[in-house]
């Protein structure tokens, strides 16, 4: 079991680099040395900052990046495998970042993290599926909720840095964190061939071979006949879903609901409003005046980090749906709470208290609705139309992402909406939305495998009941696989044939 936890530890390592870029500049542009290099000079306050349509820019056009990163990485992730997605990310993460240090002006600036988004939207495409794919039932959301977490972690070394480089007045401010972007990807270009591939994704291109393999590498138990079971298995599950999905397959039953629950959950992680603390976090907090807001970033960040490691333990021992429930009504609660203080006289006391709950929101947003979204976008979609799922979930993810990222200097700042820290009602009234859709739609994949998963929906369990259902999994696999269940009952004859042939893989 060990050796599952440090091979999720590696994978979940590749996302290091997605959150160098996002804290590095939610921190930079906050910093005065570059305000002075891409913000404009007040004469009547003799001082230099980023103008409100330039926060918006930066924050938000770099979606469109993220959007055709998720698409182009899907793409080879579907051909080439999980791991040449991977490398190709990488290398592109290195060039996108070369433009970046050398940046002298707001349009390449610009550019340069447009750019970088491309392979921010490609490790939204694989990451979490190759998670999936090599991780058994059992730990599977401990697995993919390490995604989550190693983001976190990137944005607290990233975040130290940046308080330690704020002092300073040169370029070297920025150009410090943004010399943190070449690291990772180095590293990770240079090590992923040693990663084992996706044995589900070998078997859907008939390499069993390899496929044994890859699966006798990353199990504790090596046996013949666990190995021989588990790839049998795989095998029906692909067979079941033999014939290539197309994108409106994603709306025909039952993968509509399939498609509506990643695509809610991908939306609801963007709308319940976590840019008000990823990415302006260190503005807000210097908006308000509040005491080093690079600080109390880190700190922020650092509280994410610790609620995912708490939901990368219980969300296999407790469940999913609880800790989506109770972690979302949280985190609207404090939403509300930032939001109420708002509309108070602006006192150290209600600013500290403005922080204070402005960092539990953070906190219970690593408690649910963050590191759970990843696990069920991943666990969600059956197998022939996993790539495109993910791939329309990261467009739902962009979308929503770019509108709120957009919007959000518009809100806080005079002299437009200026509703600074009131935006709490409005992302909070959002994440209880989340709340209820989640009690009604979200149904229950802990500790199933994919194939439970995929006889969860054929059965169209309710979300409500979803918790207490049992499947006899091969026996219904096979069922399903020969036409003698479900909607899959009128298959051909010819195909009954073609499953009774599979053959097993030899033992190794």
């Amino acid at each position: 079991m060990i050796s599952h936890y440090l091979l999720s530890s590696d994978i979940a390592y590749l996302s290091v680099c997605s959150r160098f870029d996002n804290q590095g500049f939610s921190q930079t542009q906050a910093m005065d040395a570059f305000a002075q290099r891409f913000g404009n000079y007040n004469p009547t306050t003799n001082t230099w900052a980023v103008p409100t349509y330039f926060l918006s820019f930066l924050n938000g056009f770099p979606s469109i990046g993220q959007a055709l990163g998720a698409y182009i990485g899907s793409i080879i992730s579907a051909r080439y495998g999980r791991r040449m997605t991977v490398f190709v990310m990488s290398i592109w993460a290195i060039v996108s970042a070369i433009i970046i240090i050398t940046s002298k002006n707001k349009v390449q600036i610009l550019m340069g993290r447009i750019l970088n988004y491309v392979y921010v939207g490609m490790e939204l495409s694989v990451i979490s599926v190759y998670q999936a794919e090599l991780m058994p039932g059992p730990i599977r959301g401990f697995a993919v909720g390490s995604y989550q977490m190693s983001i976190g972690l990137g944005g607290i070394v990233i975040n130290i840095i940046c308080n330690r480089t704020a002092m300073l007045k040169s370029d070297a401010a920025f150009l410090i964190p943004f010399g943190m972007y070449f690291i990772v990807p180095t590293i990770v270009s240079s090590l992923v061939w040693f990663m084992p591939e996706s044995p589900r994704w070998l078997l859907s291109k008939g390499r069993v071979d390899e496929a044994t393999a890859s699966l006798g590498r990353i199990r504790v138990d090596h046996s013949p006949d666990a190995i021989e079971s588990e790839i049998h298995m795989i095998q029906l599950a692909l067979e079941m879903e033999k014939e290539r999905g197309s994108y409106l397959d994603l709306f025909r039953k039952p993968n509509r609901r399939r498609t509506s629950i990643a695509w809610a959950s991908n939306f609801f992680l963007q709308a319940s409003g976590q840019s008000f603390v990823s990415q302006y976090g260190a503005v807000f907090f210097k908006s308000i005046g509040a005491a080093n807001p690079f600080a109390l970033t880190t700190g922020n960040t650092t509280l994410l980090t610790g609620a995912c490691l708490i939901n990368m333990y219980l969300m296999d021992h407790v469940g999913r749906r609880p800790m989506y429930l109770i972690g979302s009504m949280l985190q609207g609660s404090s939403q509300f709470i930032v939001g109420a203080m708002g509309t108070q006289p602006q006192t150290q006391t209600i600013k500290t208290v403005i922080v204070g709950f402005t960092m539990s929101f953070a906190f219970f947003y690593g408690i649910g609705i963050g590191p759970l979204n990843w696990v069920t976008t991943t666990e969600v979609p059956e197998q022939r139309l996993r790539d495109k799922t993910v791939r329309t979930a990261a467009w739902v993810n962009t979308v929503t992402s770019f509108v709120v990222s957009f919007t959000l200097p518009y809100l806080l700042n005079a002299p437009y909406a200026d509703l600074s820290s009131k935006v709490g009602f409005i992302y909070g009234s959002i994440t209880f939305t989340a709340t209820v859709w989640a009690y009604f739609f979200l149904p229950e994949l802990g500790g199933r495998t994919l194939d439970e998963i995929d006889l969860l929906f054929h059965e169209n369990i309710s979300a409500v009941a979803s918790s207490r259902w049992k499947p006899d999994t091969l026996h219904e696999l096979e069922a399903i696989a020969l036409g003698e269940h479900g909607d899959k009952g009128n298959r051909e004859d010819d195909q009954k044939e073609d499953i009774q042939q599979i053959e097993r893989p030899p033992r190794v």
